[in-house]
């Protein structure tokens, strides 16, 4: 006998988590607390990748982190250079390239000239060679007593320089033409002050297409270096007010560069160049993701806030510290080809140590063609960020998304909600939970089994992926669950179970207004 009731079908190409408070106000296609740890790709909603350890052991007294830099040599040679809080610096794990360096601020490295500027904020920046580390052969004057914090190299035509920033402004070596020149930052090198006006200083600095931008806490400004006289170099406002937190904050992507100033503001430098004011041009006001940072994240922890880009995923993973904690163990994750409204997710995993407990991270080429986030954590370990096994080190971690309330477009009318339908690509041999909520009262659980075997609907395309067998996975309710609203979670959290879910379905009967209604 055919259904006769109605079906309210969600797409789970759409949505992202929002930190909107008024949850019957939204899209039923978006997603609530405590949804997290999803990777929202191929138009649906799958697990995120597992995180597993580099090295089998951890650095010797377990420091803390405070840098890493992927770092490859002309000849070829890839090192992971790490930084950690004992004043160590090391290549490939535990192999040592210097001691006796700083123990407080995070370390800032660049490439230029075949050569590592290593920079820690309170002793000479230092100079590895592959072959031997020493102190940059001309430093400034200046840092003597106050020593750059980041290094960048900026490339301005045929001008290439090594740019060296502390809070006063920025230091430019002579321009490349010779070995040694990028060293160089007494003879032939600029010194260009710049005066912020907030009493922070100079925070940060990075490059947007040919330009290099300059970050205090509140303003930004770009550098002025078109003309062939280098006298005739200056700082020009931007017009857009806004700041960034921290260097560490500063995120290039593709053709943009990601932001996070030091009110918890997350924007993006083309869109303010658009705008002309960063507010509107806000990558969280749109998701409200904004107020859930407001309401969970520490802001005066700021400086320990840090952020990669994964060209794979395509998803800039910024780390905060919350309320009530010291270390950073939770990434704010923005998915750069999705709307903004739907571009949010968490990561973390809060019953077991894993790469989301990270007080540094960095981008790294894995394979010709693949690059990947590593992190560096509070105890002494490298973390490899998005495996393909679904487990942090062995240890399980909850996946799952909440639904807003759904009305079904029709809020007065009384439902017999029937059966829950769900199409996924099975993964294995695991089940998916579905906790049901029906007019803000728990109901019950469903378990649907995500193995092989189910009517199969055949090959259904994705975006431009064909993923083969989807499975239609039937939960029939024919007990009646009546009310209004009805919501969901959908979640496992066994070490190693995944999941992708291309959209739900909702079988119900309109039994009418309520009396009264």
């Amino acid at each position: 006998m055919a259904y006769t009731g109605d079906t309210r079908m969600v797409s789970c190409a759409r949505g992202g988590l929002t930190g909107v408070v008024n949850t019957d106000n939204i899209d039923p296609f978006m997603m609530i607390e405590p949804t997290r740890n999803l990777l929202l790709e191929k138009a649906g909603r799958r697990k995120r990748g597992g995180t597993a350890l580099l090295y089998e052991a951890a650095m010797t007294g377990t420091p803390r982190c405070l840098g890493l830099f992927d770092c490859t040599f002309r000849n070829g040679n890839q090192y992971l250079v790490s930084a950690w809080d004992d004043g160590s610096l090391y290549k490939n794990g535990a192999d040592t390239i210097k001691t006796g360096m700083g123990t407080t601020n995070a370390y800032s490295m660049a490439m230029g000239e075949d050569k590592l500027f290593v920079a820690d904020g309170v002793g000479t920046p230092q100079v590895w060679t592959e072959a031997t580390i020493a102190d940059v052969a001309e430093p400034a004057t200046d840092w003597a007593t106050m020593p750059p914090f980041q290094f960048l190299l900026h490339r301005r035509g045929l001008s290439q320089r090594m740019a060296g920033l502390n809070s006063t402004g920025i230091y430019l070596s002579a321009s490349y033409s010779s070995a040694g020149d990028l060293e160089k930052f007494a003879t032939g090198a600029l010194y260009i002050p710049l005066d912020t006006g907030d009493g922070d200083g100079c925070v940060g600095m990075g490059e947007q297409g040919k330009e290099l931008l300059l970050y205090g806490k509140k303003r930004t400004w770009r550098l002025n270096d078109e003309s062939l006289t280098t006298s005739e170099w200056g700082w020009e406002e931007a017009q857009w007010k806004g700041g960034v937190g921290s260097w560490r904050l500063i995120i290039p992507t593709p053709n943009d560069t990601v932001l996070m100033s030091e009110d918890g503001v997350i924007y993006s430098v083309i869109a303010v160049a658009d705008y002309g004011d960063y507010k509107q041009a806000s990558l969280t006001k749109d998701s409200w993701i904004h107020d859930w940072i407001q309401a969970n994240v520490r802001l005066d922890y700021i400086s320990h806030f840090h952020g990669s880009y994964d060209p794979t995923l395509r998803a800039v993973f910024i780390w905060v510290v919350l309320n009530g904690k010291t270390t950073a163990d939770t990434a704010l994750v923005y998915f750069i080809d999705r709307p903004i409204a739907e571009a949010w997710m968490i990561h973390d995993n809060s019953t077991a140590a894993s790469g989301y407990t990270a007080s540094a991270s960095a981008s790294v080429k894995l394979s010709t063609g693949k690059t990947g986030i590593y992190t560096g954590d509070y105890t002494g370990n490298v973390w490899k960020m998005n495996q393909a096994n679904r487990n942090d080190n062995s240890a399980a971690y909850y996946a799952g998304w909440k639904t807003p309330p759904d009305s079904c477009e029709n809020p007065r009318s009384t439902k017999l909600f029937n059966a829950l339908k769900v199409m996924m690509d099975p993964k294995g041999n695991y089940n998916l939970s579905v906790k049901v909520t029906v007019d803000g009262a728990y109901k019950k659980t469903l378990t649907l089994s995500m193995a092989a075997g189910m009517a199969v609907l055949g090959t259904f395309v994705l975006g431009t992926d064909k993923l083969q067998g989807y499975s239609l996975l039937e939960e029939d309710g024919r007990e009646g669950i009546k009310g209004t609203r009805i919501q969901y979670e959908f979640y496992n959290s066994g070490a190693n179970e995944d999941f992708f879910v291309a959209n739900y379905m909702t079988d119900y009967k309109s039994l009418g207004a309520a009396q009264g209604s």
